[in-house]
């Protein structure tokens, strides 16, 4: 994923199960996107993803054991997935964590700032 506000959401990569897009509200700045579409944006204390930051290898295991047919028709090799996201569980861990502390952290300051705290 490419970001425009890597200090909120850093550079990918970041797990995507789907090939969905969507078009952002009117006036709304998308923040990040993928050669897929867009990714990323916030509407006032609200941020819409259409990445996964919050896969673990647990729910990675649930959803291939759920949708291993879309994967077998996507091309992609299920067990390679899952051994990709094994290995890359802790710094996705990390990165996720990192997405939500910046994003609670900046709702509580425009709180602060619209509330005079």
């Amino acid at each position: 994923i490419r970001t425009r506000e890597s200090a909120l959401i850093p550079e990918g990569p970041w797990f995507q199960w789907h090939f969905d897009t969507f078009t952002p509200p009117p006036g709304v700045p998308v923040i990040a996107e993928s050669d897929v579409g867009p990714q990323a944006y916030i509407v006032g204390h609200s941020l819409g993803l259409q990445f996964h930051p919050e896969v673990t290898p647990a729910i990675m295991d649930n959803w291939v054991a759920v949708y291993r047919h879309e994967l077998d028709r996507q091309g992609v090799d299920p067990n390679r997935l899952l051994d990709e996201t094994v290995r890359r569980a802790d710094s996705t861990r990390a990165a996720a964590w990192r997405l939500f502390d910046a994003f609670l952290a900046r709702v509580v300051h425009r709180q602060e700032l619209v509330h005079g705290g």
